[in-house]
């Protein structure tokens, strides 16, 4: 495969999943969309934005980095962030093979892009992939996330898939993010992959998180979200 490219929105301070994609040895490439509304923030200071010059729609690519940085207005709509964001991959990034969603504050395992790339590309009916992952508590130390081998009746009411898909560049390119959606744009997506293709589940803590994967989100976004996505599905 050529080309693995990351896609994470920043809406917060914690940023140690950028670190550790990076430092992954598999050849990549990582869009960072910063929605924080300052160039102050931890992600801009940590790639040193703001004396670079930016284009017409707040883009900029670090150099010697493989990192296209975007400034977008504080309070953009995640679910229109990543449409963005996959716009930016498609007319900007060549000969990518896949594209990982993540938040963040994901802290990949040595190895974990390579596992993502060999699952979707073991069969040509796999679209898409997911993993577990372990949740580090400050008091309660490291709990394993066992999550559910596929099953798209299980994924209809459970959102498990949220800033957790590997999808294959090929199977992305024929469905588009859902932009009246909040948050739950990864499961909505899922949902319609999985009449296609195979989403397989990889048996493996492939990342750590310190944070709620529905952190910053409220119950009236995740309840609207849910009761948008059912009325699609009847």
């Amino acid at each position: 495969m050529s080309n693995l490219v990351g896609l994470t929105i920043i809406e917060d301070d914690n940023i140690t999943g950028i670190k550790s994609f990076l430092g992954d040895e598999t050849k990549k490439s990582l869009v960072v969309l910063d929605c924080t509304g300052s160039l102050d923030g931890p992600v801009a200071r940590l790639l040193d934005v703001k004396n670079i010059e930016f284009d017409r729609i707040g883009m900029t690519e670090i150099n010697n980095t493989g990192i296209i940085y975007v400034f977008l207005k504080k309070n953009n709509l995640h679910a229109k962030a990543k449409a963005y964001g996959i716009n930016i991959i498609q007319k900007f990034i060549s000969n990518v093979s896949f594209v990982l969603f993540f938040k963040p504050s994901h802290v990949y395992t040595e190895g974990a892009m390579k596992i993502y790339e060999d699952t979707l590309y073991a069969y040509p009916e796999i679209g898409a992939c997911y993993s577990d992952f372990e949740i580090i508590n400050s008091t309660q130390g490291v709990g394993r996330q066992y999550l559910f081998p596929f099953s798209y009746e299980h994924l209809v009411n459970n959102t498990f898939l949220k800033d957790n898909l590997a999808i294959k560049m090929e199977t992305l390119s024929r469905f588009e993010i859902d932009q009246r959606l909040q948050i739950l744009e990864d499961h909505e997506l899922s949902l319609r992959v999985a009449r296609q293709c195979i989403i397989s589940h990889i048996p493996e803590s492939l990342y750590s998180t310190d944070r709620s994967t529905f952190a910053n989100v409220t119950e009236q976004q995740y309840k609207d979200d849910i009761e948008y996505i059912k009325s699609k599905l009847t």
